[in-house]
């Protein structure tokens, strides 16, 4: 990817974390998809007994929470589907 792709990514993350309109919690352990096959693999071997075991070792890092103004959400939103309008439209 070039620079400008990178940023137009980027950009576009930020813009979307901002429409959110649910709490979205991050956890502590951020290779959750390694910590899944690896719990997995642990319950099959006897190390964790049950899913509520694996369920009692998720902890919570912090808790991003919504804080545009609606107008401004909406509006956000509106230029997000026009961009993915443009985008299909390119494809």
């Amino acid at each position: 990817l070039s620079a400008n792709h990178v940023f137009i990514i980027l950009a576009m993350v930020f813009i979307f974390a901002g429409l959110i309109i649910w709490l979205c919690p991050k956890p502590k352990m951020l290779e959750s998809t390694a910590w899944g096959a690896a719990a997995m693999a642990g319950l099959k071997a006897g190390v964790f007994t049950n899913l509520s075991d694996i369920s009692a070792s998720w902890k919570l890092d912090r808790c991003f929470e919504p804080n545009m103004q609606q107008d401004k959400r909406d509006e956000h939103l509106e230029h997000w589907k026009t961009a993915l309008k443009r985008a299909k439209s390119d494809i």
